[in-house]
């Protein structure tokens, strides 16, 4: 170790710290303010555990879970009976569909008809009074 080195290092005199480098102190301070702090922690943990906020806390967010749950299920079922729904509706607006082309065939089928029957209903009296002149 060089001397230099040597003079910036702490010296020891029956055990008692005169002079420390600046980082090394730094890096006490440090160890000591996180030994403060987990004490702080440790105390506020017990406290917390001994006033039964943690089971409070505990069982809050149980009952949330189960009601997410709950909820989640819930949503699940609307959403197939949704489905099944709108599959109906499907069903129902093909079916629609048809009975409505059938439907316009059936008039056109019933206007064709009457068509024809109107026609000979025309000419049935000319027909008759024909065969009454001979």
């Amino acid at each position: 170790m060089s001397s230099s080195t040597h003079d910036n290092a702490s010296s020891r005199d029956s055990d008692t710290i005169t002079k420390v480098d600046p980082s090394t102190q730094k890096a006490l301070d440090t160890i000591r303010e996180f030994a403060e702090a987990s004490a702080r922690v440790r105390d506020l943990v017990r406290a917390v555990r001994q006033s039964g906020a943690i089971d409070e806390v505990s069982t809050a967010v149980h009952e949330a879970v189960i009601a997410a749950r709950d909820g989640t299920k819930e949503i699940n079922e609307i959403a197939k009976a949704l489905k099944d729904t709108a599959a109906q509706v499907e069903e129902t607006a093909v079916a629609a569909r048809e009975i409505g082309k059938a439907m316009r065939h059936l008039t056109q089928h019933i206007n064709r008809s009457a068509l024809v029957t109107s026609e000979t209903v025309r000419e049935a009296p000319t027909k008759v009074k024909s065969k009454k002149k001979r």
